[in-house]
This record gives C-alpha cells, structure tokens and sequence, in this order.
C-alpha cells in the first residue's frame, strides 16, 4: 500500500466516522481528538513503508509523538483524571507542543534543504511562520501558512510522495479543525490543533 492510498484512507474513514455522528446527533462532527493519535500512527505507517529509518523519518514520528503526548485524550488514557491538577496537565500540554513546534520545524527544515527553486524559500518560510503560530498560540493565523506550506510542498519537484502525503493529512487536519472552530466557536477547538 502506498503513501497516497493510506492518507485517502486516514481521510475517508474522519469523514465515515463524521458522517455516523451525523446520522445519530444530527450534528457533523469531525473527531478532532483522534487526529493527534492518527498523525503519530501515519508518521509510523510511512516509516514502515520506507523500510529504513533515515533522520527525516525519525523526526517526523518523535514531532508525531510529542504532539501526541499532548492530547487530552492520551492524558486522560495515562493519568486518571483525578490524578493530574489542571496546572499539571497545562504544563505538560504547553512541553509538548513546544517540543512538536521545534521538531515539526527541524522536520520542515530537513524537507526544504534538498530544493534547489524557489518553493525552498517558501517552505522554509511558512515552516518557520508555522511554528511561530504555534508558539504564541495564534491558532486562528494557523491555517495560512500551512495552507502556503502544503501548496510549495505540493509544486515542489524533490519532496517524497510520502511527504506529500502527509502534508495533505496535516492540512485536512488544520483546515477541518478551523472549520469546526468557525462553525462551533474557536475556544471550544482551535485549541485542539
């Protein structure tokens, strides 16, 4: 199986799961809590299927894996809610996604230095905007320079269709959850991006 095909497949199968709560609640609700554990199972997939393990690879799964320890969903399967104070839980969600921003970044980075047109710039600016969005929790800014970045991916003669793949999951993500965030108020999930 290749890389597009197990992307379509991530993508396909929020829009099924999505649909089904439709059809219960009346309500098209994407679960924004799994994309963090399907980003890091992807990230895997696309290790496995490369059958060697270079720094671009192992990048990505330990940004994947930060992002993932992140998530409430992880931290409520860990720790029992009773177990971890609130203060708690927002220090290790702020490590976290600090440790995703720069590994994201040195992974974003690692994909720019082979380019050799413009789209290297682009990337590398959009990488850094990107985590720059991150970092100052400017979520609702989030979605153009991912948008920008998955576009200079997308034109980019020397990335991987494995990499391209994963722009294409990490964008439906950001753009799904900002559309949520739109339709059902940002404070309830831009802040799960």
């Amino acid at each position: 199986m290749n890389s597009q095909r197990i992307a379509i497949l991530f993508i396909l199968t929020i829009c099924i799961y999505a649909l089904s709560i439709f059809f219960e609640t009346g309500m098209f609700l994407l679960p924004l809590g799994l994309y963090k554990l399907g980003l890091l199972l992807i990230s895997i997939l696309f290790a496995i299927i490369e059958k060697k393990a270079r720094l671009k690879e192992l990048l990505l799964i330990l940004s994947m894996i930060s992002l993932a320890i992140g998530s409430q969903f992880v931290l409520q399967f860990i720790f029992p809610p009773s177990d971890l104070s609130k203060d708690t839980y927002e220090l290790v969600k702020s490590i976290s996604l600090i440790g995703f921003s720069l590994i994201f970044l040195a992974w974003q980075i690692n994909l720019a230095l082979p380019e050799k047109s413009i789209f290297r710039l682009l990337q590398l600016i959009n990488a850094f905007a990107m985590s720059v969005c991150i970092l100052t929790n400017q979520y609702t800014w989030y979605l153009i320079p991912t948008i920008m970045w998955g576009l200079s991916l997308v034109m980019s003669r020397s990335v991987e269709e494995k990499d391209k793949s994963f722009a294409y999951v990490y964008g439906f993500m950001v753009v799904s959850a900002w559309v949520s965030g739109v339709y059902l108020g940002k404070d309830a999930i831009l802040g799960n991006l």
